[in-house]
């Protein structure tokens, strides 16, 4: 258990590093008008929320979300995971592994193919951020990765207005649901929504005065913001602490 949680921090961790300087640039210049982010009560991660089945259709037929040209609610259910890019190398670094709904791509506005198409649910296909594959070519389609119980096929590469998101793999959020761990009660991480204007001090309302709700909201900007105070204030825990090994007395002799 000692060494499970260990492990668990220090890939918390290359996650955080891997995205500091994605997230600064979200923040900037990405964060979208009325997207909003609902995570569980006490969470202030993607991983570390929970979205059961009964919130999310309640959370549906509220009419306080914007809609697209079909009518559907813009709320897009993610699971969020860690992705290795080095399996087996001594240099590891993680990255974001995305599950959505093809909601997803009207929720995230800025969204657009730059090659390739969006991964056909049942068929085991990722797309992958266009930062990712500058920094790792082997991402590239049609590239093969293995990952969970199965080998997925990269079918895409995607732009997201230089977001963060551009840091990060997306697949089918079934597929991956099926492939992985998530338990049965849990159908995402978090939610990704669009507000209707005027309508958050309502959405807020509810939330707080709902049981059946226990989520909070955070625009784009302010949980962009919040995640790159955790991941500076991380990145200088572990600038002290190389400093202070670096300045540290030999012992030897």
């Amino acid at each position: 258990m000692a060494g499970l949680g260990i492990a668990l921090v220090v890939m918390i961790l290359f996650i955080l590093f891997g995205f500091v300087d994605g997230m600064r640039r979200t923040v900037a210049s990405s964060a979208e008008s009325g997207n909003y982010i609902l995570l569980s009560t006490g969470a202030e991660a993607e991983p570390n929320s929970v979205v059961n089945q009964p919130a999310y259709e309640l959370l549906h037929a509220m009419p306080q979300f914007a809609s697209d040209h079909s009518g559907a609610p813009l709320i897009s259910p993610e699971i969020v995971a860690g992705l290795n890019t080095n399996p087996g190398h001594a240099k590891t670094m993680f990255v974001y592994l995305r599950g959505v709904k093809p909601i997803a791509y009207s929720v995230h506005r800025h969204m657009k193919l730059e090659s390739g198409h969006w991964p056909i649910p049942g068929a085991g296909e990722w797309v992958v951020g266009r930062k990712l594959v500058a920094k790792f070519p082997a991402f590239a389609p049609p590239a093969k990765f293995h990952f969970g119980r199965r080998n997925w096929t990269i079918v895409g590469i995607f732009a997201d207005d230089d977001s963060a998101r551009e840091s990060e793999v997306w697949s089918d959020i079934d597929d991956l649901f099926n492939d992985y761990h998530r338990k049965h009660e849990a159908i995402a991480n978090v939610l990704h929504v669009v507000i209707k204007p005027g309508e958050l001090s309502s959405i807020t309302d509810t939330l707080k005065k709902d049981p059946r709700l226990p989520f909070h909201a955070e625009s784009e900007k302010e949980f962009y913001a919040t995640q790159n105070q955790i991941a500076d204030q991380f990145q200088s825990y572990g600038l002290i602490s190389r400093q202070s090994s670096r300045s540290a007395p030999s012992s030897a002799g």
